[in-house]
């Protein structure tokens, strides 16, 4: 027996001193990583991706440059993932097919026409995201996303969120500075004056407004929001979307209703054949000085780019629909993304989630585009147009409020801009117009079908 003790013993040493040795390197392995794996976590945690990611991805004025940047790095970063993206004007419509037969993509950008946020919620499609935003980190670790949006974009539903905020996005009124300082004419503070500005302007072969009558949803956006926003606040958008009885023809309604109808019969008030322009044909109207002013979004600098004449000077107001006695009141809101429950890769789509927030790629968004998010960031290094910096300016001014205004349900904004257009052509007036809206709003209401 004493004879094997010995070897048994320099071997059982021999293999410590082996593990001692793996364990000293792995020790060492373990240690700061680089900055490729840095990136690689920031995306994917301790997980590799791997499998499908389906994108679905509205291309309007923003266009789609950043998006085609943020897929190329997400793939750099993640090899192993298969991104699909089907991304242009129509995608909302064109995959319409697949989210009714339940086979939708993973994660959806959903500006624009033809994508019904609100149907594929209350059927169960879209992915409730309330532990995700409880839970999801800044990159340093630090804070939660969540509590970087900018407040009140980030909306809870029945204690769910299926709304991920993305863009800072608002509405008002756009004019051309130049032209205002060349004729000295006053920019208007208020609706009086707005009004008053017509007869001026008459002299000049220029209409007040010109605003695209087929897609209703900007003159609703960039004029009548802030009078229903300064007069109801928060209330009577969340009445509107509640199908609360008697809303469209409450003393509110019927108040922002009834300046649309005055702003109708304004001589000189509207640019003639507007109710059946589209946004593109609008807004090349006022460039060309058709008009003066135009209710738009930030987007509009950059989808009229090349067709911006030389000397024009894009400003911003954020309002002038208010009384004398009232302020400038700024109706902002978030573009937002979401992720569909019936996706087939829902953890590489919350992955591709956590890289869109990650604070270099929403720089990237603002370096791209030129207009900021939704997260809130110093972009005081960044080069972002006069016309944004501008808009910007307006967002800090504490004389103006600054109003995070709830989104009107498509289907009721469909009513809304269809009454508005027959005030505008003179079919009705507004009381008729709140009548017929609130009569068609107890047709659909869902809670008493």
């Amino acid at each position: 027996m004493k004879s094997i003790r010995k070897p048994v013993i320099v071997a059982l040493n021999f293999v410590i001193l082996l593990l001692l040795l793996s364990g000293c390197n792995d020790s060492m392995n373990n240690g700061p990583k680089n900055s490729n794996n840095d990136i690689q976590n920031k995306t994917a945690g301790s997980r590799q991706l791997a499998g499908d990611l389906e994108l679905q991805i509205f291309v309007g004025g923003y266009g789609d440059e950043f998006w085609k940047k943020a897929i190329d790095i997400f793939k750099k970063e993640n090899p192993e993932v298969n991104v699909i993206a089907h991304m242009g004007a129509n995608v909302n419509t064109l995959l319409r097919a697949r989210w009714m037969s339940n086979n939708p993509p993973d994660f959806v950008y959903y500006d624009g026409p033809g994508f019904d946020y609100t149907q594929y919620v209350s059927e169960g499609k879209i992915m409730d995201l309330k532990e995700w935003f409880d839970t999801a980190k800044t990159v340093d670790g630090v804070g939660l996303i969540k509590d970087n949006i900018y407040k009140g974009f980030l909306k809870e539903e029945n204690g769910k969120i299926y709304s991920a905020p993305y863009i800072f996005t608002a509405l008002g009124m756009w004019y051309n500075a130049k032209f205002f300082r060349d004729n000295h004419i006053a920019v208007p503070s208020n609706f009086d004056e707005f009004l008053e500005v017509s007869s001026e302007l008459k002299k000049l072969n220029a209409a007040l407004m010109v605003h695209p009558g087929m897609w209703p949803s900007y003159l609703i956006g960039g004029f009548l929001r802030q009078e229903l926003a300064l007069e109801g606040g928060e209330q009577i958008f969340n009445d509107i979307n509640l199908f609360k009885q008697d809303v469209f023809v409450s003393s509110t309604f019927i108040r922002a209703m009834s300046k649309l109808e005055i702003l109708s019969k304004t001589d000189n008030g509207i640019l003639q054949n507007s109710v059946y322009l589209d946004h593109i044909g609008a807004q090349l109207a006022w460039l060309d000085g058709k008009a003066a002013f135009i209710p738009n979004g930030l987007w509009l600098e950059r989808e009229m780019e090349k067709e911006i004449p030389d000397g024009f000077e894009l400003s911003f107001i954020p309002s002038v629909i208010q009384d004398k006695s009232q302020k400038y009141i700024f109706c902002s809101y978030s573009t937002n993304v979401c992720l569909s429950s019936m996706g087939k890769n829902p953890e590489n789509a919350k992955a591709w989630l956590a890289f869109l927030y990650r604070e270099d790629i929403l720089k990237e968004f603002t370096r791209t585009v030129g207009i900021p998010t939704a997260y809130q960031m110093d972009l005081s290094d960044f080069h972002i147009s006069d016309t944004i910096s501008s808009v910007q300016k307006w967002v800090a001014d504490p004389n103006v409020i600054f109003f995070p205004v709830p989104a009107i349900k498509q289907q009721i904004e469909q009513i809304i801009g269809k009454g508005m257009t027959d005030v505008l052509n003179g079919k009705i007036n507004s009381l008729e117009a709140c009548s017929q809206i609130q009569k068609e709003v107890n047709r659909i209401n869902p809670y008493e079908n």
